[in-house]
């Protein structure tokens, strides 16, 4: 079992692999003539990667392909938010790196496909000389794509619910701890919060009233808890407000899936900082070394 204080982020931290697309790309001497048709189709990007370009349909500009912009497909979601916030989007080359086993009838199989055993693995230049057909059929869709549109996609928000439903329930188990009558915290709750709990407790359901409350609910509780401040890492109830208030905006975005998360790069930026912050914050809580969460995100 891994140590608290080593203790990861297993959505955040998973493949991003779910996210990609098969990317429709062009030559330098065939884009030309095709962007009306991508205009019409609501692309903002039109890869040339044989030339290591692409074309800005927002710019109506030939751009640079920088060498950051080709990644593996199995990145991590925390990298993808990293490389999108400096790059509007990135491709993956199915035929980089490529391996693939072949069985005696000619079929091929990725390692993820389980191969059968007599089927035998072959890098690119074994494949390029041995079954170059398998190539040609690989290479149709040889490019995936991905960009900030997909930072929207419910995968997403499924991989940001974690960090977010964590720092809520630190946060309200330290409430609980600190206030043994439920009922004390009623002149403090919304009464939402507290007609919940009085109709569980009528069902001989109810909970304490922490546990009824989100995130923007706790934060005038935990300003006024001083001595608590300093298991999450706070100095003072300004930071209380200021860090946890814009927690609390990306909680209501991952929360609400009729809100757009990420609009433009910024947004891209602040979304990684904010859980940078509340994985901190989380951390802090559990009495672990910050310098091994640093190491995570690295």
């Amino acid at each position: 079992m891994q140590p608290e204080d080593q203790a990861n982020f297993p959505k955040f931290s998973k493949s991003a692999s779910m996210l990609f697309r098969s990317a429709e790309f062009e030559t330098l001497d065939s884009y030309e003539e095709n962007l009306e048709r991508y205009r019409e189709k609501d692309f903002s990007y039109v890869p040339i990667p044989e030339a290591d370009k692409y074309y800005n349909l927002n710019t109506e500009s030939l751009e640079d392909l920088h060498e950051n912009q080709y990644v593996e497909k199995h990145l991590s979601v925390r990298k993808l938010f990293d490389l999108l916030s400096t790059y509007p989007f990135l491709l993956h080359d199915r035929l980089s790196g490529l391996e693939a086993y072949v069985d005696d009838d000619g079929e091929y199989y990725f390692k993820s496909e389980n191969p059968p055993e007599d089927a035998v693995k072959k890098d690119l230049e074994e494949l390029e000389e041995q079954h170059s057909e398998i190539v040609a059929e690989i290479a149709k869709t040889r490019y995936w794509f991905v960009d900030l549109a997909d930072l929207n996609r419910r995968e997403i928000r499924e991989a940001l619910y974690p960090v977010v439903a964590e720092l809520e329930s630190k946060i309200a188990d330290a409430i609980r701890e600190d206030v043994d009558e439920p009922e004390d915290l009623y002149h403090n709750a919304p009464d939402h919060v507290v007609g919940r709990r009085e109709k569980d407790k009528l069902r001989d359901v109810g909970l304490h009233t922490a546990e009824y409350m989100n995130l923007g609910d706790m934060i005038g509780l935990l300003k006024g808890r001083q001595h608590l401040w300093g298991a999450f890492g706070f100095d003072d109830a300004d930071e209380v407000e200021d860090r946890l208030g814009s927690l609390n905006q990306l909680r209501n975005s991952v929360m609400h899936s009729n809100r757009t998360l990420i609009q433009s790069q910024n947004d891209v930026e602040k979304t990684l900082e904010r859980v940078n912050d509340a994985q901190r914050i989380i951390m802090e809580s559990r009495g672990g070394s910050l310098e091994n969460l640093r190491v995570m995100w690295e």
